[in-house]
């Protein structure tokens, strides 16, 4: 049975270069922009690989996150009651998100998940 670990993305561990989700602006993404904006603390990319300790190690799937906020505005009244109008909720934004078309099918219960938890909101 595979075993995965979830680390921030480095560059010197991670082959980025064969990833492929099927959709080519996360596939570029992933491999030219996504260490250079990690970089600049605009977000943090975080990638699924299998556990061992391969020199370049595959990479099953990413996830980005940055920091963002809520206007109270956009709050339903029962959740904005005790918020100062001018007061912007912090919040986390997962940006990008790709499994390789390789593990599409095995992670399958992952995305059915990811949607669920999307579809609350």
């Amino acid at each position: 049975m595979d075993e995965y670990v979830i680390e921030k993305l480095d560059s010197d561990k991670h082959n980025r270069e064969e990833f492929d989700c099927g959709i080519e602006i996360l596939n570029t993404y992933l491999k030219t922009r996504a260490n250079q904006e990690q970089k600049k603390h605009l977000n943090i990319t975080y990638v699924m690989t299998f556990s061992h300790k391969a020199r370049k190690s595959p990479i099953v799937g990413y996830y980005t996150l940055s920091n963002s906020s809520i206007k109270p505005a956009l709050m339903n009244l029962e959740l904005k009651r005790d918020i100062p109008p001018t007061y912007d909720i912090p919040s986390i934004k997962i940006g990008r998100l790709a499994i390789d078309i390789k593990f599409q099918k095995k992670m399958k219960a992952l995305k059915c998940s990811i949607k669920n938890l999307v579809s609350l909101n």
